[in-house]
């Protein structure tokens, strides 16, 4: 692919022919069209490209502007749904202001249908048209291609809109595709035309309005679309039914073969109604399926109550006949059938216990029980050729069809559970619907019947099924078999929080213990092992509410007479450990031996619903997933790269680009000067900006505002932040992010509508009119408001777990670029909900950097998961060992998404002209934060590169203690005597002589007044240790003034993303164990240390045991923070403990 930096659309796409047609345009002396087969000098393709210009009301340009830019966006949505792939694709839109043109560009995917009826040439495309139409199975063909026709409507109806100009003129036949044997032979186009007549007319004047519809009156409009006096019934203008009705015409068109097709298209309004009716009896008189009678007569009936109501309802039936074409479905009305009528039959006696009836009575007349349970039976296909069919019974029982004993004529039935005989891999094609079955014995004659016919059949689909698929396909199935499993193991880690326990006392039985209709009860929990899990959830539960129950099904209901409050916990016998819990009288029977969970998992099963919907909304976005798994062939790149400009080069890279930002490069000033170049081409750019840590999230959205306000960018965007109104107590009101709150920024827009003050006095009334609509909204915004705000903001920032995702998927816009920041902590189910809800991505991280939450027990899960999985995997004789081991690694590859396809696009090879350097994907080098030995250090030790130096050094920052000053790496060494070792409170790990260290430290520091006033943070791994941290150290210090060190207090993955001027690190580990791992726990993994060492600005200081460390220089396990270690000797400052408390 070339290259090119783009100028203007004219240096794009260079005009071939001039195809404009008045005659089948709308057109008007306001309106001025041009039309051109052109070249896209950039995808190398042919395109169409049309400009419109249209005598504007300069008063309302901006609004004009908006419409414009707004049905454009729902198009691009629409492109980019997975069933839009019948559509022509939008390649360029844009407003020309100095020409004064809006610009719009679409593949060229062939002649119109029009053009080939009617045009009998001998052209390329014309030979395969008709070759195509004299095909034996050219029925199956041309409803397989109408089918996508309607999923292609189905993409634009979703996205919110009506083409209102099907036609022959607008639908176009793609002879390459034909020629591939893929099914969208036929394109839908033009569908752009809606965009100027519905938005832009309709901003302008009711004459212009009218005049552009009465020149489109074409034949294929539907009735109701047509002027009043010509129908018998009311007119009620465009609807999605209105498609529905101009598609079931040119489809009648192709199946009757209707050759005067001037009679028509020519015709006058007043014959209509007439021609409209005589298409109809034609199609009651077509010799075709009766189905496939029924769904044109039901699309191309004048009576809009009498057609589908949807695209759905269509598409529905359309499945059905395709289901007939393509399976050889059979419909019969009776077969014969067999199994064993014998009283020790395991079949009878579960037939006999599932529907209450006694096994006597089956023996007696089994076909009442046949009657029964197969009932207008829909078989469907498995994947078993010795049971190739199964079917549900009318009572929930599963049963398998197969060859009776070698005879074709007859077949045998069998009972089975799905998930036990997982080996089946029930499919949900249906071959085939019997009205009734008769039983009949296997050892007597049997008459003709078409079970040979129907298990040829499904043996032959099975067959097909089992062919090798296209590598491309099999790759992108063990992809989302890779998502899946992580999103299952994301299920059970949280089902891990739904321990056993025993009740050892109920006051209920206990009349002396009743008081205040208050209940008591004694549980005792669990076994040592899941002592440190519930001491966890515990802690975390904020409610502190706990629910007893009978099952530990994740998604039990959440019953309030089951919710119990701790009063009190202590340690029982035998490592038990007991819970006190005090509920009310009236609360349900507590099982005796049952399951806890925290109330608090409640907004959790809330979310991993959601995310299981994700990944399945994920499977049918082929947009997306071809974007991932195959870069080289999806991406685009409109300029040449250039690390100078990156932000253009991002810009112009569609549609998805990765950014990792190691520590200090300015990945978030990235960030905000990509969202201001977006605005500023196009002011009207919707942009969703979402990550997994709120932190993250405000810290871009206050760079994004000061950014927004030192530009003039108009209208002025308007930014938003979503947020749940728990999470909003957080927050101070005087704080940036708060007033940029849903609620708080609708209050302050109806304020200003409040406010307004006509400039004439024409305007008086309507002021006041506003006033009174607006007056009863401003302290309390009706949800209407507070939609019509989020609407119409350009920027909405909000968490990629947030339940406002599920409102925006249903927003009438799509967004046009959406980013990811904190991407590399992020698992799939968290990054696909936000990245869906756009046109263009781009997904910043550092892979380098703490990976998602809770990783270690997520990929323990895995581990468990993949076993079970390939238990059953090796009882299939396709098992390939090799395969399953890739198929492991790849799922431990997709935890970690940002980095999987980090490495997906890395691997997208370079042009072949040097100078055209072609990335999906780039990592930024540049240091604008840490410190040149500080950035060494990280970018040595992680990145195995160096980083580019853009600041220099501090000087004078600590000027006392002396031996601390210009030092940007200090390590204050803690004794290994045992005076200074961890504490341990359960599971929780502190260390106060470090506490002590850090306490004397700050007391003696002596900051240099030119830094004033300056930074600091106090981190710690342990959490633990942070709290102490908090309750021991004093508010203020004289010599830090302005100060709150209580404040200053983190854990190092709670401050990920955030940067001080110094940075006190504690490390708290100090023990005598023998194993690194043991001595160490989590604090030396890669992605931590990263973090940990990374976040300051001047000076980092390490309080810790130096020993510790170097006791395990050789162990792998302490690879990196050996390398932190000796980086610090040879280029910081080792200082003994005796320097810093004399």
């Amino acid at each position: 692919m070339i290259t090119l930096k783009i100028l203007s659309w004219e240096d794009r796409f260079e005009k071939i022919t001039n195809i404009t047609d008045t005659k089948f345009l709308p057109f008007s002396d306001k309106i001025e069209i041009e039309e051109y087969i052109a070249k896209d000098l950039i995808l190398k393709q042919r395109v169409i490209l049309k400009l419109i210009k249209i005598d504007e009301d300069p008063d309302i340009v901006s609004l004009a502007q908006y419409l414009w830019h707004y049905e454009i966006s729902l198009n691009q949505r629409a492109s980019n749904n997975s069933k839009g792939n019948s559509l022509l694709k939008l390649l360029h839109a844009q407003r020309d202001e100095e020409k004064g043109v809006y610009v719009i560009v679409t593949e060229y995917s062939g002649p119109s249908l029009r053009d080939l009826l009617m045009d009998h040439d001998e052209s390329e495309d014309s030979i395969f048209f008709n070759n195509f139409l004299r095909s034996s199975d050219k029925k199956k063909i041309l409803w397989e291609a109408i089918y996508k026709l309607a999923e292609g409507l189905y993409a634009l109806h979703f996205s919110g809109l009506i083409h209102r100009n099907i036609s022959l003129d607008t639908i176009y036949f793609d002879s390459e595709a034909y020629q591939q044997g893929e099914k969208e032979i036929f394109k839908i186009g033009d569908f752009n035309w809606s965009i100027y007549l519905c938005s832009l007319s309709n901003v302008f004047t009711d004459d212009l309005s009218s005049e552009l519809i009465k020149d489109n009156y074409h034949f294929f409009r539907a009735p109701e679309c047509l002027p009043s006096t010509l129908l018998e019934f009311e007119t009620s203008g465009e609807t999605y039914q209105s498609d529905l009705f101009s598609l079931g015409l040119v489809i009648s068109f192709l199946i009757l073969g209707i050759e005067d097709i001037e009679k028509y298209t020519n015709s006058q309004l007043k014959d209509r109604p007439k021609l409209y009716e005589e298409i109809y009896l034609m199609l009651e008189n077509f010799n075709g399926y009766p189905l496939e009678k029924e769904i044109l007569l039901k699309l191309v009936c004048v009576d809009v109550e009498e057609r589908f109501q949807n695209i759905n309802d269509l598409m529905n039936r359309m499945r059905e006949l395709l289901n007939i074409f393509k399976h050889n479905f059979i419909e019969e009305s009776r077969l014969p059938i067999n199994f064993n009528l014998e009283r020790n039959s395991p079949l009878l006696r579960q037939i006999s216990n599932i529907l209450n009836i006694s096994i006597d009575a089956i023996l007696e007349e089994p076909d009442e029980f046949l009657s029964f349970e197969f009932k207008n039976c829909i078989l469907l296909l498995t994947n078993d050729l010795k049971f190739p069919l199964y079917a549900k019974g009318s009572s929930g029982t599963y049963y398998k069809f197969g060859k009776a004993f070698k005879r074709s004529n007859l077949s045998q039935i069998r009972s089975f559970l799905p998930n036990q005989e997982l080996n089946l891999e029930l499919k949900t094609i249906q071959i085939g619907i019997i009205k009734e079955f008769y039983w009949l014995d296997r050892e007597g004659s049997c008459p003709y019947s078409r079970w040979e016919e129907i298990f040829r059949n499904a043996t032959s689909q099975i067959k097909e099924l089992q062919i090798e698929k296209d590598p491309e396909i099999k790759k992108r199935e063990r992809w989302l078999k890779t998502i899946k499993i992580i999103g299952n193991a994301e299920k059970e880690i949280e089902k891990k929080k739904i321990l056993n326990y025993q009740c050892i006392y109920d006051s209920l039985n206990d009349e002396t213990k009743r008081k205040n209709n208050k209940r008591e009860v004694i549980i005792q929990v669990f076994d040592e092992e899941e002592k440190e899990l519930f001491s966890n959830i515990i802690n975390e539960a904020e409610s502190g509410l706990f629910e007893l129950l009978d099952t530990d099904n994740l998604f039990e209901p959440f019953k309030r007479k089951r919710v119990w409050k701790v009063i009190e916990i202590t340690e029982g016998s035998r490592n038990n450990t007991q819970l006190i819990l005090e509920g009310d009288i009236r609360n349900h029977e507590v099982p005796e031996n049952g399951f806890i969970r925290s109330w608090d998992l409640k907004n959790t099963i809330f979310l991993l619903k959601r995310k299981r919907q994700i990944i399945q909304d994920l499977e049918n976005n082929e947009y997306l997933l071809n974007a991932i798994l195959n870069p080289a062939s999806t991406h685009t790149y409109f300029e040449k790269y250039d690390k100078n400009n990156l932000v253009s080069f991002i810009y112009y890279t569609n549609p998805i680009f990765l950014l990792q930002g190691p520590p200090g490069t300015g990945k978030t000033y990235t960030a905000t000067k990509l969202i201001k170049y977006s605005l500023q081409k196009d002011p009207f750019s919707r942009i969703l900006i979402a990550s997994k840590e709120h932190s993250a999230l405000d810290d871009l959205l206050i760079k994004c505002q000061e950014i927004i306000s030192e530009t003039s960018i108009y209208p002025t965007p308007k930014l938003v932040r979503l947020i749940s109104p728990e999470r909003e107590l957080k927050y101070s009101p005087n704080s940036i992010p708060f007033q940029h709150f849903i609620t708080n920024i609708t209050k302050m827009y109806l304020k200003q509508l409040y406010d307004w003050i006509p400039l004439n006095n024409i305007h008086e009334k309507l002021s006041d009119e506003i006033k009174s609509i607006v007056n009863n909204e401003l302290d309390s915004p009706s949800r209407e408001w507070i939609n019509l705000i989020k609407e119409s903001s350009n920027l909405i920032f909000c968490t990629t777990t947030t339940s406002y995702l599920k409102e925006l998927e249903f927003s009438t816009q799509n967004f046009d670029l959406v980013i990811i920041e904190e991407a590399g902590k992020t698992y799939p189910s968290e990054l696909f909900k936000p990245i869906q809800l756009g046109n263009k991505w781009v997904l910043i991280g550092d892979q380098n950097q703490l990976p998602p939450f809770r990783i270690k027990d997520i990929n323990r899960i895995i581990d468990r998961l993949l076993d079970d999985i390939e238990d059953i995997e090796r009882e299939k004789e396709s098992f390939d060992p090799k395969d399953f081991t890739k198929l492991k690694k790849e799922v431990k590859e997709n935890l970690t998404i940002f980095n999987s396809i980090f490495n997906i696009f890395k691997e997208v090879r370079q042009s072949f002209k040097g100078e055209e350097n072609r990335k999906s994907c780039d990592t930024l080098l540049n240091q604008w934060r840490l410190p040149s030995k500080i950035s060494k250090m990280i970018s040595t030790t992680f990145y195995d590169q160096e980083f580019y130096q853009e600041i220099d050094d501090p000087v004078d920052f600590i000027i006392e203690p002396t031996n601390f000053r210009d030092r940007q790496l200090i390590w204050v060494n803690i004794p290994s005597d045992r005076g200074f070792k961890e504490q341990r409170k359960g599971f929780k790990l502190y260390n106060n002589s470090e506490i002590r260290v850090i306490k004397t430290l700050l007391s003696r520091l002596k900051i240099g007044p030119n830094h004033f006033p300056f930074k600091l943070v106090i981190l710690s791994p342990y959490k633990e240790q942070v709290e102490r941290l908090k309750n021991q150290l004093p508010t203020y210090l004289p010599n830090l003034k302005g100060i709150n060190i209580k404040n200053c207090c983190f854990t190092v993955d709670g401050f990920q993303g955030q940067e001080a001027d110094l940075v006190i690190i504690s490390l708290v580990r100090n023990n005598f164990n023998p194993i690194a791992k043991d001595a160490w726990g989590f604090v030396p993994e890669s992605e931590r240390l990263n973090v940990m060492f990374s976040r300051a600005k001047k000076t980092n200081i390490i309080i810790g045991c130096l020993d510790l460390c170097l006791a395990y220089k050789n162990d792998p396990f302490m690879e990196k923070f050996i390398k932190i270690v000796e980086f610090i000797q040879s280029y910081g400052k080792i200082i003994n403990l005796n320097e810093v408390i004399d």
